[in-house]
């Protein structure tokens, strides 16, 4: 790396600092406004999904010049979801939500299996689980932000949530793929074919897209019996041009969703990914977790 010497060169790096540093301290106020006032309002919940995307902003812009390297850290604690027959819970290390009359409106636990409790039942869990899918990405721009430092890393990994299933949960629809045993009610046809809202014209699944998902789609689906996760991975250019091999040049030329660095070291690539696995073959997908 080329040293800056000179005095203008002093003079520019002092000045970029100082305009950094106070970036810093308005998003670092906006964060804590932000976080108070869901606290406020009993949101618990909430405030940890804003404050994670107001780190992931601050960790994406504010960055030291010519290293680049992050001054913010990413702050996206991991939330554990427990889907029951009745309701459900959420919680962080901080916070604990959920709602035990989720599933009110499909019945009573004792008619699980029928076919009018699947339907409302396997409807609300797939809105639950797409929802959480969508959320992580949306919570890293939509895979489009450059975040953390060390890209010499091949997979960085942040385990946006654990999803897994209560006792009477397990026991009434365990033991089988949901796609394959009720493919009406499949995850992966709730994902192509409902819009988080109106306000949205596209689906789940276009939404949560990404650039490896050209060569290995993600197909969504899940047992009862397993619990799941649902991962953020920051892939480093040496591990996708290993994926991809002769593919690699017409994906760098054609994936809108490819990123880089720019320093005065050679420039260094990679792509944002988003994945639903369960949750033993974490270890396997990522070489450090944040």
């Amino acid at each position: 790396m080329k040293l800056i010497t000179s005095k203008k060169g002093m003079e520019f790096t002092t000045f970029h600092l100082g305009t950094l540093i106070m970036v810093i301290i308005g998003i670092i106020i906006v964060i804590f406004l932000i976080w108070k006032w869901n606290l406020s309002q009993g949101k618990c919940m909430a405030a940890s999904k804003e404050l994670c995307m107001a780190s992931v902003l601050a960790n994406s812009k504010a960055r030291v010049p010519v290293v680049n390297d992050e001054i913010y850290a990413v702050n996206c604690p991991t939330k554990y979801l427990t889907i029951g027959l009745e309701g459900y819970e959420e919680e962080t290390t901080e916070c604990k939500g959920g709602d035990d009359k989720y599933f009110k409106e499909c019945g009573k636990p004792n008619q699980a299996g029928t076919s009018q409790f699947n339907k409302c039942f396997f409807n609300k869990t797939n809105e639950l689980i797409a929802s959480r899918i969508f959320n992580c990405w949306e919570q890293f721009g939509a895979g489009n932000l450059k975040v953390f430092s060390e890209y010499e890393v091949d997979r960085q990994c942040i385990v946006c949530e654990i999803i897994e299933f209560s006792e009477e949960a397990r026991a009434a629809y365990g033991g089988e793929y949901i796609g394959a045993r009720y493919p009406q009610y499949s995850l992966d046809e709730y994902m192509r074919t409902t819009k988080p809202s109106a306000a949205y014209t596209a689906s789940y699944y276009e939404l949560t897209v990404d650039a490896l998902d050209v060569f290995q789609p993600q197909i969504y689906d899940y047992d009862m019996q397993g619990s799941y996760a649902v991962l953020f991975v920051a892939v480093n250019q040496a591990h996708v041009q290993d994926m991809l091999g002769d593919a690699w040049s017409w994906f760098q030329d054609k994936v809108p969703w490819l990123l880089g660095r720019s320093s005065d070291e050679p420039e260094i690539l990679f792509v944002n990914a988003l994945h639903f696995v369960p949750q033993e073959d974490v270890q396997n997908m990522c070489d450090k977790l944040i």
